[in-house]
């Protein structure tokens, strides 16, 4: 019997390495992570509840998404790439008798980084149509305005404190009163291709010369379409033959159902007038 060598995998001893949120939200500690190698946790993403980094109690119904992007004296840096507002919260400010209004865009910042935003608008008494709709126009063209001309950090910095709601609301305000304006979905997105309509642009790819000649080759069908032309013409012709056929043969079937007719009323006035006459 042959022995068999057993070689043990000497495994690498794991630590804590901890996360911390980017400047914009103070550089505080948000987690830890239980790892070997720390440049493994590059790219995960962490989400955490908004009242653990400002302490304010009204900030907990929102949670913030943070992006592992690199590392720096053993602990793990991040950036911002969402905000989410509880939509349970916003389940509870809607009631009776008020119109909701939700709306979704996709616009490019100062610094030409897409993001994806959806506001949701609460009125204090329902509307007509009519005003609902300039809302969501008068809410779509102040986001567009407002988005392109601030960075993307200080867009999440404006959500965050609540300054971008407040100042859609006081503009909102003068078209009707509005009880509730809040940011459900802030996202960061990949780029995009254009598109026109559904179906997205594709760069058009130039011919060359023999290919073009095995197009056109192919394109030639006007022999095979005259060929067609002339069989349909031969079975009309046909058709109209058989009908000139079929005409006398159905006068002929017709007077001959005329006389057996005649034959059959005979035949009954014959029995008739039989029986009146034994009578």
């Amino acid at each position: 019997m042959a022995k068999l060598s057993k070689t043990l995998k000497q495994s690498k001893k794991k630590r804590w390495f901890s996360i911390i949120s980017p400047k914009l939200m103070g550089e505080k500690p948000i987690g830890e992570s239980y790892l070997s190698d720390i440049n493994a946790a590059v790219g995960r993403n962490v989400t955490v509840n908004l009242m653990q980094l400002t302490g304010d109690m009204k900030s907990q119904s929102a949670s913030v998404k943070f992006e592992i992007s690199g590392v720096k004296d053993n602990t793990l840096i991040t950036r911002i790439c969402g905000y989410e507002f509880s939509p349970a919260t916003i389940k509870r400010f809607v009631r009776r008798r008020m119109t909701r209004i939700d709306l979704s865009l996709m616009t490019n910042t100062k610094d030409n980084i897409t993001v994806r935003i959806k506001p949701f608008l609460l009125t204090r008494e329902k509307v007509s149509r009519s005003v609902e709709y300039a809302l969501r126009a008068k809410l779509k063209k102040e986001l567009i305005d407002l988005i392109k001309k601030t960075s993307y950090e200080e867009l999440f910095n404006m959500v965050i404190k609540h300054r971008l709601q407040k100042e859609l609301k006081t503009n909102l305000n003068k078209i009707y009163p509005i009880k509730n304006l809040q940011i459900r979905v802030l996202e960061k997105l990949a780029s995009i291709q254009p598109t026109v309509g559904k179906k997205a642009v594709k760069p058009v790819k130039e011919e060359t010369a023999e290919k073009k000649e095995e197009i056109d080759l192919d394109n030639i069908k006007e022999p095979k379409i005259e060929i067609k032309k002339k069989e349909l013409k031969d079975l009309k012709e046909e058709v109209k033959d058989l009908k000139k056929e079929k005409k006398p043969e159905a006068k002929e079937k017709k007077s001959a159902k005329k006389t057996e007719e005649k034959a059959v009323k005979k035949a009954a006035k014959k029995k008739v007038t039989k029986k009146t006459s034994k009578k």
